[in-house]
């Protein structure tokens, strides 16, 4: 089930306001199965990844997770009743936080520079939501009656956040720059979209923001260097001659170090897995042989210079990537009695070599029998 959003956008102004505090969802805790073995085998049972909340309640979904050194994360997300709402980890376990929003919406995109800086897309609205010291502000984004797409955020500190809406009135992508006190509005130079609800957005720096995007008929990629947007087409060899090329999600860890989850397919058989990496100057794929199957799009860093992938095998069975010089290694994904995981989205845990992930449970492609958190490390 993919939910892409259909909102409206542009002169910021906050709205409202909604205080932080909740109740503990309903979940239980499962054992997992998760091991290191090379490409193309599968792990044994062993510590490693596992889910460590489960939502049971059909149609709760799960969309995307940030998380800070403190042990404190939020995960967004939809209710049952599909109105917006995230998920706050605290010393007392995960507390859910209502957002205002009508039946149809839900909190897609959530991102942070610290615990104290964050923000979150109210899909399907023309809202952004802020944590303040007075709990969540919405900030509108709403252009009279033009309906405006939601797509993305980012931010690297207060005085720097970047929202990313497209109109479709005026047919016109936007980029909105907010340096803490005032928001600036640019149109951009191609729409940002990706097949994927979050994680199209990411950035290292000020100087340093990244987004996959579509110019016609093509994939490209845009970057902001602190003084304006440039786009970077993929190249025609991303995949093999007859191939269907999707960009998922983008992780951009430096100016000469940024990478893109690619879901390729041919009719309905999906794969090989592609990942693409820029150096500074140029796309290219990631060295290294992959094993079998396709990227469903989660990616983030481990902590020690690889990454972790979210991937599928090519009937849709869900499994983890990892990836590091040159080097692929498969790790089962953990098991739960709802039906397979379709993961949304991967995170590092800052200072940690620990990971949170959060995912649906149920059929592929959004399932509808609740959703799961999971966690790699300690």
């Amino acid at each position: 089930m993919l939910r892409r959003p259909v909102l409206n956008l542009i002169r910021p102004t906050a709205v409202l306001t909604v205080a932080v505090a909740g109740v503990v969802a309903a979940a239980g805790a499962l054992p997992a199965q998760a091991a290191r073995v090379p490409a193309g085998r599968t792990a044994a049972a062993a510590p490693g990844w596992r889910i460590t909340r489960t939502f049971t309640t059909k149609n709760t979904f799960l969309d995307d997770v940030v998380a800070f050194h403190n042990g404190t994360a939020w995960a967004s997300g939809e209710t049952p009743a599909q109105t917006p709402v995230l998920y706050h980890l605290t010393g007392t376990g995960w507390h859910a936080v209502a957002l205002p929003g009508p039946t149809g919406s839900f909190v897609s995109n959530v991102n942070a520079s610290s615990p104290t800086n964050v923000w979150a897309t109210i899909a399907n609205e023309p809202d952004v939501a802020h944590l303040t010291s007075h709990g969540w502000v919405l900030v509108s984004f709403a252009d009279g009656s033009d309906d405006v797409l939601m797509d993305g955020l980012a931010t690297t500190s207060p005085r720097n956040v970047w929202v990313f809406t497209y109109d479709f009135t005026t047919k016109l992508p936007y980029a909105h720059h907010f340096n803490g006190s005032s928001w600036k509005t640019t149109q951009l130079p191609a729409i940002v979209d990706g097949n994927s609800l979050t994680e199209l957005v990411s950035a290292s720096s000020a100087d340093n923001i990244w987004t996959l995007a579509d110019k016609g008929s093509a994939t490209v990629t845009m970057r902001y260097n602190g003084h304006k947007w440039q786009t970077f087409p993929l190249p025609a060899s991303t995949v093999p001659a007859g191939q269907m090329v999707f960009v998922r999600q983008i992780l951009a860890e430096s100016a000469s170090n940024v990478w893109i989850a690619v879901w390729t397919a041919k009719g309905e058989v999906a794969g090989p897995v592609v990942l693409m990496h820029w150096n500074g100057h140029h796309w290219s794929k990631a060295a290294g042989k992959p094993p079998a199957g396709v990227l469903s799009g989660p990616i983030a860093p481990d902590g020690r210079g690889g990454l972790w992938l979210g991937a599928q095998s090519g009937t849709g069975s869900p499994f983890f990537l990892h990836y590091r010089a040159g080097v692929w290694t498969r790790f089962r994904s953990p098991t739960n009695s709802r039906g397979p995981l379709t993961l949304s989205a991967l995170v590092l845990i800052p200072r940690t070599r620990s990971l949170f992930g959060v995912g649906d449970l149920g059929a592929n492609f959004g399932g509808d029998n609740g959703a799961a958190i999971l966690k790699f490390g300690r």
